[in-house]
């Protein structure tokens, strides 16, 4: 859901009202969020040095915390190959890490 912070340089009041829309939208319909953490592989250093990721986008999952505690997330992984897998555990600890630090509640089976 965060992933239009790989095309934005800097948080800005369009960033936050879009992520409203998209946390209004999946919270009426009950669907649900996916953490993604491919995005903190594909990080490009520059941004790193920024401390930020492309995604998982700090400022979206404040506003999911504290505006929209009732949101049920997931921790996924995009991988388009398999050799992709082997790498993904590191990012999804990652993740895991980056949500716990927001006090995000994963969750741990969606039914």
């Amino acid at each position: 859901p965060d992933y239009f912070g790989w095309y934005y340089s800097q948080w800005d009041k369009y960033c936050e009202a879009a992520t409203h829309l998209i946390l209004q939208a999946v919270n009426r319909n009950q669907a649900i969020l996916e953490l993604n953490a491919q995005g903190i592989r594909k990080t490009p250093e520059s941004l790193l040095a920024q401390n930020r990721y492309i995604y998982p986008w700090l400022p979206f999952w404040q506003i999911v915390k504290n505006y929209y505690p009732e949101t049920k997330i997931v921790i996924g992984y995009d991988a388009h190959d398999p050799k992709e897998l082997r790498l993904q555990n590191s990012q999804v600890q990652t993740a895991q890490a980056f949500a716990d630090q927001l006090g995000l509640k994963i969750q741990s089976y969606l039914f």
